[in-house]
């Protein structure tokens, strides 16, 4: 079995994610002495958000209701989804309170188009029911960059209503995918202001390495794990979940399922002609040259650089500090 690389041992023991796991433990404390809290987990795909707010919760979770919902990307899902899933799970525990403003919240005449008063109204009964919950509880929500306007709305105004009350609220989200969504954007960067936002990082060197040394894994060296994966912990994950299957030999000479995903998910959201100059540019290594790549690309240089300025927007590309696209 191959355990995460996020984690060793026990749970909370994170590795490389201490100090924000100091972060979240600081918040319940306030929250638990009745101050309530926002704190949201920001970074790209495969970072480990969704896996710090689990082994957070799971620890808390022996002295605090604990409560998920998710934003759903693929579409389809009514207004105040996240809400709806996270008051249904506390409505299932006896909640009555909770059981109540589901029932509001999926009333067709209280969509996210609704009347800006009768929306108003609704916001204030969450709040303050979340201001008097008699024990303290904490509410994930997950994903929020594909959220829909009124969960945001919904989480904002609870984030700024709410200052006193046993209630932690704990959002996650690609930033990169945050900042293309003017919506989602602007409403994250509003909430953000409101509480404690944490970053997270890819793991360095001795951070991999420590992993390595926890889970005996061996793809041939720590500095060709280093060099595929860069530290992404979805990545390293992949690639060794790959080397148990295959051999390290062959997990390097094929890029794992898991990581396709993440960046066929982050073209897909490109325009086909950024696509395509990325793919020849994919020919040429880590290094581009957009001159020749242009040439190869039959694009002029002027729109190489538009081309590459976009893909470093989806963070496709990364410019070096001085090689910025103009």
């Amino acid at each position: 079995m191959i355990s995460s690389p996020w984690v060793s041992g026990q749970r909370s023991n994170l590795i490389g994610r201490e100090r924000e796991l100091g972060e979240l433990q600081a918040a319940l404390a306030l929250a638990e002495a009745g101050r309530a809290g926002v704190v949201l987990l920001v970074g790209e795909a495969g970072i480990g958000k969704t896996r710090l707010a689990d082994s957070f919760v799971s620890a808390a979770a022996a002295h605090s209701r604990v409560a998920w919902g998710r934003a759903w990307e693929a579409g389809g899902a009514p207004s105040y989804w996240p809400w709806i899933e996270a008051l249904r799970t506390l409505a299932r525990a006896g909640d009555v309170a909770a059981d109540a403003l589901v029932s509001e919240l999926t009333a067709p005449s209280l969509a996210a188009e609704a009347p800006e008063q009768a929306r108003f109204r609704l916001f204030d009964r969450v709040a303050s029911y979340l201001a008097a919950v008699p024990s303290t509880t904490i509410l994930v929500f997950d994903d929020l960059h594909v959220a829909d306007a009124g969960s945001l709305a919904l989480f904002l105004f609870v984030a700024r209503s709410v200052r006193a009350g046993r209630v932690l609220l704990v959002g996650t989200f690609r930033d990169v995918e945050a900042r293309l969504s003017p919506t989602a954007g602007d409403a994250l960067a509003k909430i953000a202001r409101e509480g404690r936002y944490l970053s997270l990082e890819r793991l360095d060197r001795a951070q991999l390495e420590r992993w390595l040394t926890d889970t005996g894994a061996d793809l041939g060296g720590l500095d060709a794990l280093l060099e595929v994966t860069e530290g992404n912990p979805l990545f390293v994950l992949e690639m060794v979940r790959l080397a148990s299957q295959r051999g390290s030999a062959h997990a390097r000479a094929r890029l794992p399922d898991g990581v396709r995903g993440v960046i066929s998910s982050r073209l897909a959201a490109m325009s086909p002609a950024a696509r395509d100059f990325v793919r020849v540019g994919a020919v040429f290594g880590r290094a581009l040259d957009l001159r020749l790549v242009a040439s190869h690309a039959g694009v002029a240089p002027a729109a190489a650089r538009d081309l590459t300025a976009e893909a470093v927007r989806f963070d496709v590309l990364v410019a070096e500090p001085d090689e910025a696209p103009r």
